[in-house]
């Protein structure tokens, strides 16, 4: 640990299984450094790991960035979140999560998983509060048997309804039919 407490420079580095709480969050990484008047930022990099107690979910990246004062917490390379209280598993390569709003922007080959719903897009926006995604950038949904493709497309993941916009495409099998 390497700490220097100048005023308005203040930074601490903790390095080699390094963990800290902070509020309802606990982070876990190989390296974390807070910096900034009343450590206001949180910067860690080498298996990130992160559980927001509040929120009930947790996330796994290469890094993190996190403005406490904002309540914002960017992620990148390797993500993956659990939300559990919503079944639902997210992969990515960028992150950032609006904790406040319970909003996620996502993009990198974006996979997003609730039971037998694939999703997949270049960027999506995952709304917790109203159990929703919005796809964009090549996306495509996969329920069960049926394929949906357009330029944007969102879902409702409590009552699992697919809205497509734009370029719509795709492949519905009938109940009790199969290919």
């Amino acid at each position: 640990m390497t700490s220097s407490l100048t005023p308005g420079r203040e930074d601490t580095i903790l390095s080699g299984n390094a963990h800290v709480d902070t509020g309802s969050l606990s982070i876990d990484a190989d390296r974390i450094e807070l910096s900034g008047k009343g450590f206001r930022y949180v910067s860690c990099t080498g298996d990130v790991r992160v559980v927001d107690h509040k929120q009930g979910i947790s996330l796994q990246a290469d890094s993190l960035d996190y403005d406490r004062t904002h309540n914002i917490a960017r992620f990148q390379g390797n993500i993956t979140v659990r939300d559990p209280s919503h079944e639902t598993l997210i992969k990515a390569g960028w992150l950032e999560y609006f904790r406040d709003e319970e909003k996620m922007m996502i993009q990198i080959g974006v996979r997003i998983i609730k039971k037998d719903i694939v999703c997949r897009s270049e960027s999506a926006t995952y709304d917790r509060t109203k159990d929703s995604l919005e796809l964009m950038g090549l996306p495509k949904v996969i329920k069960g048997d049926d394929v949906y493709e357009a330029g944007r497309i969102r879902v409702n993941l409590k009552s699992e309804d697919i809205i497509l916009d734009g370029g719509v495409q795709g492949t519905v099998i009938p109940q009790g039919s199969h290919s």
